[in-house]
């Protein structure tokens, strides 16, 4: 297996406008990931992030030789408390494929890369400021849910007793 770790480039939007998201100081923490090799096989990453000479950096992850294509690249605060992700935040992302603000990536998502045998490698990726007001700009689905609330439940069935005379004169 062969070495590589990713570069995070935290770009930000030019365009001064209310209709961008605004970068947060919170610290970059942590990323998930998604690689997806050459048979179509994907698997979820995590991993934390290190600042290098100025320079953030995913730790050094061992793959096998080949071609691999990054499909999902998510930036996180811990929010004070590692190991609960339950209250952890994304700070920043790179936008899904043909997402509005896909195209103002360089380095953008299903970023493809190659492998090879007994060479470490440095990938970069952008990765855009996030807020959840504008997941549909980044092209996310998984923020939009259905609440469903139940009020009542109906029970349909037969009451089997030997005292029938504690039924009397009821609905039963």
């Amino acid at each position: 297996s062969t070495s590589i770790e990713f570069k995070i480039e935290p770009t930000g939007f030019d365009l001064k406008s209310e209709n961008v998201p605004e970068c947060s100081d919170l610290s970059m923490d942590y990323v998930k990931f998604v690689l997806r090799d050459a048979t179509g096989a994907e698997v979820e990453y995590k991993t934390l992030i290190y600042t290098v000479n100025e320079e953030y950096l995913t730790q050094v992850l061992k793959l096998d030789p080949g071609t691999y294509f990054v499909t999902s690249f998510l930036v996180f605060n811990d929010n004070g408390t590692p190991g609960d992700e339950s209250d952890d935040i994304i700070i920043r992302a790179a936008p899904e494929i043909d997402s509005e603000y896909w195209d103002l990536m360089e380095f953008q998502l299903d970023l493809e890369f190659t492998v090879d045998a007994f060479f470490k490698k440095q990938i970069e990726i952008d990765v855009l400021c996030f807020e959840e007001l504008f997941f549909q700009e980044f092209g996310f689905t998984w923020f939009n849910f259905h609440d469903v609330k139940i009020e009542y439940q109906c029970f349909f069935g037969d009451i089997c007793t030997g005292k029938l005379d504690d039924f009397r004169g009821g609905l039963y």
